[in-house]
């Protein structure tokens, strides 16, 4: 009977032992006088201590920190007075480093009814994952300790047949044993099951405790009570094979709620029976927190910004979808690769200083240039910040790059219509002047061929009239560039114009620059002045000859096309609605970046000293400008031109025709003629050429002077010729007061800068007639008759 009792003893020693060695918990067993009297495999290896180093001594003698030991000293107290177990929380150094536990003390009971030690169960909560490896080392060392065990009980069994004694103090010992072991596997945070053909015949309260029941409970069941259908054929699958690695499986608490488990089974023998032991722990939270990290990856990839993390050496360690949309490449080709490799043709001062900024202030943001997969430069607004590990040090570099290149471009083009209007202002402030200067004379010379006819002067005047009108012409271009001059407008075909131009072309154009076109049957009609976009077309085609010296192809090609919103968001100044697209193309020399930002500013030219004016293409943008149109241009240096305008295209089907008739300069028959204007001179050639022929003329120098002449010889005045832009009070509000003053007093408007919106702000004022500046003696007298003899 001794004998059986010794042999079971033995078997639940060896049970205990190789349940403990499936554990990764912390153990250790220490006396009243703080001596150990046992440690853990896995306890030992995280302190990197041998088991002979460890007992019989003190934590004083180990060199333990001072700081934790007391707290613990302090909790171990409390048990031996207590007799109760207790739970708490620590942090230890390890040849790993600082490690983090969570652990039990409770009170180990003798024979005698005594606390004779205390034991301590503790997890690491570091990292969970090393603790399948620990479980491993363990079960083999436990495995390994209980042979040795079973070894010395069968020769102690031997010796205790001739020594009664030795017997008794072997039982005892035996039994002591068996009581620490128990107490040890019922603290285990994992549940340890043992199952005899899928029935759980053993179970320790942990696991118990881990899905919700009771130990009665549990003990009886089978793995289908815990385990959903699909866990349950992984989990017999496993036994089947006799399989050891981990693995994953979700089972049913008691209230219906699933639980994710980590799995690690061994077939053993127990009680003489063969049997799998497994030890199970709850994984839930971590499963969790994975999901959760898969859940924000989709986001990532969701956003159309280029997202990537690297290292602080730059290797690309994480790459969304954005970002392959964005460069073209892949997350497999550029994982590991370094991004300032990949990204810049040339490495940048700003990478090294926006890396030192955000590992100063975990934070850097700034524009970058950069260059995607087919080799096409982009700019990104760059954003990156620190990621730091849960121990603060620094780990890696979150960035976040959008593309603004089209935004730039948007940028650029805005900034270059500002200049273009700021040089047009100026352009039209220098244009009224000149046009004032210019009229005077103009009419002078008129003046001076009537009188003075001889052969010698006439040749002389008629050369100083030429000179003053391509003055005046000079400054129409500019006036163009600026804002917009009047013209008459019709409907018709660009192809008609081209047809012109062609012919031009082909004589005089050098036979080594092969011309083309191409327009389609069903182009549509524009409304607009024909002189002034054969003007456009000539400049443009002059410029491509120009850029091809050595011969070279130019094509002039049109189309119709439809800008909706999302293109008018790529050219600053278009407009939603039907456009004809006429392109000049040429194969030149192309122009340079930045020779391109500048080409249609007034008076910038790149031609030789005589061989430009500068005022080409910036004529060619005020009159594209005026019809409500754009212009696009692409070139490459060494590849060609495309200048692209963008003209209204006309769908009324009401065919337009300009007014177009002829008057016969006629004198005047004695009217006074009220001529505001603040240039003197200009007063002076009118009123001798109004004297000239027949008419009588008061003067004003200003708005306040006019109203006030006209009050007094209102009955006398039968005319006014008005200069729109005068100090004090402006032409605008002279003319709405005479009118208001004589609704029917007939006004003619005159101004040195006579833009679409002048005109339209003088007709919508009462006016009857307007003369730009330079204006001829026959243009008065033609006016000023017909306005005089309306009904």
């Amino acid at each position: 009977m001794e004998s059986e009792e010794n042999s079971i003893s033995s078997e639940q020693i060896e049970l205990i032992n190789k349940v403990l060695a499936a554990s990764t918990d912390h153990i250790y067993i220490s006396d009243r006088q703080q001596r150990y009297l046992y440690a853990s495999p896995a306890a030992l290896a995280a302190l990197g201590l041998q088991q002979d180093q460890l007992l019989g001594k003190t934590w004083q003698e180990l060199g333990f920190p001072v700081d934790i030991m007391e707290v613990y000293d302090a909790q171990r107290k409390w048990v031996f007075q207590m007799g109760k177990s207790l739970r708490s929380e620590m942090s230890f150094p390890t040849v790993n480093g600082i490690r983090y536990y969570e652990y039990v003390v409770a009170p180990i009971w003798g024979n005698d009814g005594e606390i004779g030690a205390v034991i301590n169960t503790g997890r690491d909560t570091t990292e969970r994952k090393q603790a399948q490896e620990a479980l491993r080392l363990l079960t083999e060392e436990l495995e390994a300790r209980v042979a040795a065990r079973t070894q010395e009980l069968t020769d102690l069994n031997q010796s205790l047949r001739l020594e009664i004694a030795q017997r008794q103090q072997a039982q005892q010992a035996l039994e002591e044993s068996e009581m620490r072991f128990q107490t040890l596997v019922d603290a285990m945070f994992e549940g340890i099951v043992i199952q005899e053909q899928e029935k759980i015949i053993d179970a320790n309260p942990g696991f118990a405790r881990m899905l919700g029941y009771t130990l009665e409970e549990v003990i009886g069941k089978s793995a289908v009570d815990f385990l959903t259908p699909e866990s349950l054929a992984i989990f017999v699958h496993h036994i089947e094979n006799e399989y050891e690695l981990p693995y994953e499986i979700t089972g049913i608490k008691k209230d219906g709620s699933l639980i994710s488990l980590e799995v690690v089974g061994k077939q053993s023998i127990y009680q003489g029976r063969s049997v799998r032991v497994s030890a199970a722990r709850d994984i839930t939270e971590r499963k969790q927190a994975q999901e959760k990290i898969y859940e924000q990856a989709a986001l990532i990839d969701v956003s159309t910004d280029a997202i990537f993390v690297c290292d602080l050496k730059k290797h690309i360690l994480f790459w969304n979808q954005g970002a392959e949309n964005l460069y073209g490449w892949t997350a497999d080709e550029n994982f590991g690769k370094k991004a300032d490799k990949i990204f810049y043709r040339e490495r940048l001062s700003q990478l090294d200083l926006g890396l030192a900024a955000t590992i100063e202030h975990g934070f850097w943001q700034g524009e970058l240039e950069q260059i995607t997969k087919t080799g096409k430069e982009i700019i990104v607004a760059s954003r990156w910040t620190l990621v730091q590990n849960q121990f603060g040090q620094t780990q890696s570099i979150l960035i976040v790059n959008t593309d603004i290149t089209e935004k730039k471009l948007l940028e650029q083009q805005f900034l270059r219509a500002q200049r273009l209007e700021s040089i047009g202002t100026l352009a039209s402030g220098i244009a009224h002047d000149l046009n004032n200067l210019l009229s005077p004379i103009l009419m002078s010379l008129e003046l001076l061929e009537k009188k003075f006819s001889d052969p010698q002067t006439q040749p002389l005047l008629k050369m100083l009239y030429t000179n003053v009108q391509r003055g005046a012409d000079l400054i129409k271009q500019v006036l163009s560039f600026a804002k917009g001059v009047s013209s008459k407008r019709i409907i018709f075909q660009l192809k008609h114009i081209v047809a012109e131009i062609q012919y031009i072309i082909q004589q005089t154009f050098p036979k080594s620059i092969e011309f083309t076109t191409e327009f389609p049957l069903d182009l549509w009609s524009v409304y607009a002045d024909p002189t002034q976009l054969q003007q456009v077309l000539m400049n443009l085609c002059i410029n491509a000859r120009d850029a091809m010296p050595y011969g070279g192809s130019l094509k002039i090609s049109a189309a119709n096309q439809f800008i909706d919103e999302f293109s008018a968001q790529k050219y600053f100044e278009a407009k939603v609605g039907y456009y004809v697209t006429v392109s000049v193309i040429d194969t030149g020399i192309g122009i340079a970046p930045e020779v391109l930002e500048r080409i249609f500013e007034p008076f910038f030219t790149t031609k030789e000293i005589g061989k430009g004016t500068g005022l080409g293409l910036s004529t060619v943008m005020g009159i594209v400008k005026t019809y409500g149109g754009f212009i696009n241009v692409e070139s490459s240096v060494g590849q060609g031109s495309r200048f692209e305008i963008y003209f209204p295209a006309f769908t009324d089907t009401q065919q337009q025709q300009p007014l177009t008739e002829d008057y016969e300069l006629l004198k005047g028959n004695g009217e006074v003629v009220l001529v505001v204007d603040d240039e003197l001179s200009l007063q002076q050639i009118i009123q001798t050429s109004l004297l000239n022929y027949n008419y009588q003329m008061l003067s004003a120098n200003n708005g306040v002077e006019a109203i006030s002449v006209y009050v007094e010889h209102k009955n006398k005045i039968s005319a006014a010729l008005i200069d729109l832009m005068m100090p004090d009070m402006d032409g605008i509000i002279t003319i709405c007061t005479l009118q208001k003053i004589n609704p029917h007093l007939k006004i003619i408007a005159m101004s040195g800068l006579a833009t679409n919106e002048k005109i339209a702000e003088a007709t919508s004022a009462g006016i009857k007639a307007f003369l730009p500046k330079p204006f001829t003696l026959s243009e008065l007298l033609t006016t000023l008759s017909l306005l005089l003899n309306q009904d």
